[in-house]
C-alpha cells in the first residue's frame, strides 16, 4: 500500500470492526513508508493513528502525535479532540 488515503480508509474499517491493533499496524506501516521515501508522514494518518492510541489508552504515542497535527494546521478539529 502506497496511498495515504487508501491506507486511512482501510484502517477506518478495522476500527470500526474493533481491530484496533490491525488499524494500528496498518497506519504504522504507512506512516514508516512516507518517511522512507522521504516524505513527511499525512496530517491524516497521523491523527487517525492518535486516535487509535487514545483508544488503548497509549496516552504517551497519541498526544505528540496530536500536537504534531495541530502544529501542522491549528483548526484540525479531530486533534483538538484528542
Amino acid at each position: 500500500m502506497c496511498d495515504p488515503g487508501f491506507e486511512t480508509t482501510v484502517a477506518s474499517i478495522y476500527q470500526g470492526q474493533n481491530k484496533l491493533d490491525i488499524a494500528q499496524s496498518i497506519l504504522e506501516k504507512a506512516i514508516s513508508q512516507q518517511t522512507m521515501a522521504g516524505q513527511k508522514p499525512s496530517v491524516g494518518v497521523e491523527t487517525q493513528l492518535a486516535g487509535i492510541y487514545l483508544a488503548q489508552n497509549n496516552i504517551r504515542q497519541a498526544f505528540p502525535l496530536y500536537r504534531q497535527g495541530l502544529s501542522a494546521n491549528p483548526a484540525l478539529t479531530d486533534a483538538w479532540k484528542g
